[in-house]
């Protein structure tokens, strides 16, 4: 991106991002990204460009294209507006703050789930809908926010950043990660997949590492769900 925020990119490179984001309008609609916007009550009072409605799309599209700053990733949701300057980065980054995290887990609540269907490869077996849990943890940014995460430590003393464990819920056959709990790096996996139970479907196949295995984790499951252990 140039110093007006014109993008640089190429054609080639352009006509990919425009058929991601039109893959990702194809999976949520503004219909719902306005509901995510209401019931967290962060709809945009007043008219301007970095609406809440704006950044909403932005942050979604950053998931896409996390090899592009803010600004490119901005620019490449207005790319059918010819001429529009882009505001600059630290008035993304203030927009960004503003709309918060409420309005993305609403609209994650509403749109993520299951979709495999009978026709989808390798996602049943018998009729169970194959999914699987599994953890993983991850470096966060340094900042206040994410201190009471923690960071593991070695001989050569503590990590660089903050970590997050993270132990989420996937269906094999489409990948979709469709619920998720997170926590700090020293919060115990166990603990943390009770918060999924509620999240298996009715007709999954379970599997899971012999790691999340315990009797309790058993008898909260194995009267609704079959369970595979490894």
């Amino acid at each position: 991106m140039d110093e007006q925020g014109r993008s640089t990119l190429s054609a080639d490179e352009s006509g990919r991002i425009l058929d991601r984001l039109a893959g990702l309008e194809k999976v949520i609609s503004q219909k719902q990204i306005t509901n995510a916007l209401k019931v967290t009550d962060k709809q945009s009072v007043r008219r301007c460009r970095l609406t809440n409605e704006m950044m909403m799309w932005v942050v979604l599209a950053m998931g896409l294209f996390t090899e592009l700053p803010i600004r490119q990733v901005f620019k490449a949701c207005r790319r059918l507006r010819q001429g529009e300057p882009s505001p600059c980065r630290s008035a993304l980054c203030v927009a960004r703050q503003r709309l918060g995290s409420q309005p993305l887990v609403a609209l994650f609540e509403s749109v993520v789930r299951p979709m495999a269907t009978e026709q989808t490869p390798g996602a049943f077996y018998r009729g169970m809908r194959k999914v699987a849990i599994d953890g993983t943890v991850m470096d966060v940014p340094d900042c206040e926010a994410h201190q009471h995460l923690g960071r593991s430590s070695g001989s050569r003393g503590e990590a660089a950043f903050p970590q997050l464990r993270k132990v989420s819920l996937v269906e094999l056959g489409t990948h979709i990660e469709f619920a998720f709990v997170s926590g700090g790096w020293k919060d115990s996996e166990k603990k943390q997949v009770e918060g999924l139970w509620a999240a298996i479907p009715d007709d999954a196949l379970l599997m899971e590492d012999r790691g999340f295995f315990s009797y309790d984790n058993w008898k909260s499951l194995h009267l609704k769900h079959k369970l595979l252990v490894r």
